[in-house]
């Protein structure tokens, strides 16, 4: 079982590098999204390496997605926000859709 953890990275922490392979991405893509508060700042061992937990690889794959359907990092950093407050961004979620799609429709007549 501890084999099991310290080969799989959703049981335990992982540095920078091992995040960004797992994602594939690059290196800094997880710095410049720590910036600009999408993903949450993590703790740091005494070496200075930052330290992400588990569920930075589930963000990291939101973004992503997000991105690829165009939302902008501040609707998504809007959605990311509200999950931390504990709301539920299915509204705000449902408002950027529908915005994009009336952004298509204009571009398109």
């Amino acid at each position: 079982m501890v084999q099991n953890e310290l080969k799989n990275p959703a049981l335990r922490k992982m540095k920078i590098d091992e995040l960004a392979r797992i994602c594939g991405l690059g290196i800094e893509t997880p710095r410049f999204y720590e910036r600009r508060g999408l993903l949450d700042r993590c703790k740091r061992r005494a070496s200075g390496y930052r330290l992400f937990e588990p569920e930075a690889i589930e963000r990291l794959e939101f973004i992503r997605n997000a991105r690829a359907l165009v939302f902008s990092l501040v609707e998504i950093r809007d959605l990311i926000e509200q999950k931390r407050r504990g709301e539920n961004p299915c509204r705000k979620l449902r408002e950027i859709i529908c915005d994009g799609i009336d952004q298509v429709n204009i571009q398109m007549n």
